[in-house]
């Protein structure tokens, strides 16, 4: 799938638009295509999951420096204060009582750190707290 400016995906089953930005100049790495796949592909599962038809999720490319920035962000339920320092950890979930927790088991934010610290990146996670959305945003050194 080619992804240009502006590009919209609209899933009309889940209610869940996705904007991307992407800069004027490519951005090139040094990387595993497959392991970035795998990086994107499970923040954006998680944006929609913890979305709940709850507004839209952008993807914003940008070049800072010497790293490729990658930002994924929601309207969804976002992470309380207690849970930010957490989010990366293994076997991590939101409350169990949640109705979006049980489709997980606490590792796809794991795998994400690992794979964007094995690629010499680092991944973050901020929110505003309660149904305030979550930004991840993902560094990786840009050649």
């Amino acid at each position: 799938m080619q992804v240009t400016e502006g590009s919209n995906w609209i899933s009309a089953g889940a209610g869940i638009g996705l904007t991307v930005n992407l800069p004027d100049d490519p951005v090139w790495l040094d990387a595993d295509p497959g392991r970035l796949e795998q990086v994107f592909s499970n923040l954006l599962m998680n944006a929609a999951k913890y979305s709940h038809g709850r507004g839209d999720i952008t993807l914003t490319v940008e070049r800072r420096l010497e790293y490729a920035s990658v930002r994924i962000s929601d309207a969804g339920i976002g992470i309380t204060a207690e849970m930010l320092p957490c989010v990366f950890g293994l076997f991590v979930q939101a409350e169990p009582s949640a109705p979006h927790s049980e489709a997980g088991r606490g590792i796809g934010l794991a795998v994400v750190r690992s794979l964007v610290e094995m690629h010499g990146g680092v991944v973050t996670a901020a929110s505003d707290g309660p149904g305030r959305g979550s930004e991840f945003t993902v560094l990786l050194p840009a050649l």
